[in-house]
């Protein structure tokens, strides 16, 4: 059996700082004072963290947040709090929690090739659209040509047609 957590009060320690210090080691024993601690300690152990050991003292946790706050001994004892915890859960949620991690990693595999699978196929879209539109431009192209023919088969077959009606008109003197 692992040993028990001992919260370090020391002995300089201010009002304030042993006000917190005193709920880290309530939280890490399990004994919350405070309602909402209590009733999440029926459900199992408490996280020391900030926020907890905040509401557990009645105070704010901006007092122990951040590399600047007021009281950085108990935000260094909460830190040694949580690596102690983190060592010294049960095998079994160890195990749970490689094995979660080892799902996320396949999810995030899978998710990077269905990535992967999309750019190939916005790819293979655009390279379609440009060759619709290459053919697109040549069917329009083709299409004008046929026009500028039209036009032009249609100026020879008049031009004939004066040149032939000229021509039956002086045979005809």
């Amino acid at each position: 059996m692992t040993q028990p957590y001992a919260v370090r009060i020391p002995d300089d320690a201010t009002s304030l700082e042993r006000e917190f210090l005193e709920a880290l080691d309530r939280i890490v024993a399990n004994r919350p004072r405070a309602p909402a601690l209590k009733t999440a300690a029926k459900r199992g152990p408490i996280r020391p963290s900030q926020p907890n050991v905040a509401t557990e003292a009645g105070r704010s946790r901006t007092l122990i947040s951040g590399d600047a706050c007021a009281l950085p001994r108990v935000r260094l004892e909460i830190k040694r709090a949580q690596e102690w915890r983190r060592d010294t859960r049960r095998p079994e949620v160890a195990l749970l929690e490689l094995e979660q991690l080892g799902r996320e990693q396949i999810l995030r595999r899978e998710g990077a090739h269905a990535r992967e699978k999309g750019v190939r196929y916005k790819q293979q879209r655009d390279a379609a659209f440009t060759s619709s539109a290459a053919c697109g431009m040549l069917a329009v192209a083709l299409q004008q040509l046929g026009r500028a023919t039209d036009v032009d088969i249609t100026r020879l077959r008049r031009a004939a047609e004066q040149k032939a009606t000229s021509n039956s008109s002086l045979s005809a003197l």
